[in-house]
C-alpha cells in the first residue's frame, strides 16, 4: 500500500528534502526519505494536538473569568421571576395613555396627554419603570380621579435615589408589616396611611 502523504498544507516530505538532494547519494537520499515518510504524520500529529491545546488555553483566558456562576444564574432567574410578578399585580400604563383616562374622568380631551404625567414624574409624585422604551406607570399610583395616591409621593421622598424596578419590587412583595400584605395592595385598598408607615420602618431598618 502506497502512504499518502500527511494532510499538513506547505508541508510534504519531498519538499523536507529537496535541499539536501544534490548532496546525498540516491541510497541515502532513499532512506532519508523513507525515515521522513515515517516521522512526518507524527510530528503533523503533535502539531495538531498543541493548537487544539492553544485553542482551550484561549478560551479558558476569554470565557473562563465570565462563564456565569451558579449563583449568577439562580440570581438571574429570580429577577425574571421578579419582573413577571411586578407586572402580573397590576396594569403599566405609558404617560399618553394616563393623561387619555385623566382627560376622560376630568371631561376635557388634552392636547399632549402625556405632559402631565410626565410633569408629576419629574417633580418626585409618581415613579415609572421603563419597559420597550417607554416609561411605564402603574395602576396603583393613581386614584379613581387618575390623580397621585398620596403614599407614593411619601415613599418617594423615603427613597429619592432608589431603582424605579426595586422600588416596583418593595410595592409587590409581601411586607410583615402590613400583615403579609403587599403594600400595593394597601393602596389599592386606600390604606395610604399604612404604606407610608411601612415604607418609614423599612427606612429606619435600612439606616441601622
Amino acid at each position: 500500500m502506497q502512504r499518502r502523504e500527511p494532510n499538513f498544507p506547505g508541508l510534504m516530505t519531498t519538499d523536507l528534502v529537496i535541499s539536501v538532494a544534490e548532496e546525498l547519494s540516491a541510497g541515502d537520499l532513499e532512506q532519508v526519505r523513507a525515515t521522513l515518510s515515517n516521522v512526518a504524520p507524527v510530528l503533523v500529529d503533535g502539531l495538531k494536538a498543541h493548537k487544539a491545546e492553544q485553542v482551550q488555553n484561549l478560551v479558558r483566558i476569554l470565557v473562563g473569568a465570565a462563564a456565569p456562576k451558579a449563583m449568577d444564574l439562580r440570581r438571574a432567574r429570580m429577577n425574571v421571576e421578579a419582573i413577571k410578578a411586578i407586572y402580573r399585580g397590576t396594569d403599566w400604563l405609558t404617560a399618553t395613555e394616563v393623561g387619555v383616562s385623566l382627560g376622560q374622568f376630568a371631561g376635557s380631551t388634552p392636547v399632549n396627554p402625556a405632559a402631565t404625567v410626565n410633569r408629576w414624574r419629574r417633580s418626585g409624585e409618581i415613579f415609572a419603570v421603563r419597559y420597550e422604551g417607554k416609561n411605564r406607570y402603574p395602576r396603583y399610583a393613581f386614584g379613581a380621579d387618575w390623580r397621585p395616591v398620596p403614599a407614593i409621593r411619601m415613599v418617594l421622598k423615603l427613597f429619592p435615589r432608589i431603582d424605579p424596578w426595586r422600588l416596583a419590587a418593595w410595592f409587590e412583595s409581601s411586607s410583615s408589616y402590613l400583615g403579609g400584605k403587599k403594600p400595593r395592595e394597601i393602596i389599592q385598598q386606600g390604606g395610604d396611611q399604612e404604606v407610608i408607615t411601612a415604607a418609614q420602618d423599612c427606612h429606619v431598618q435600612m439606616l441601622r
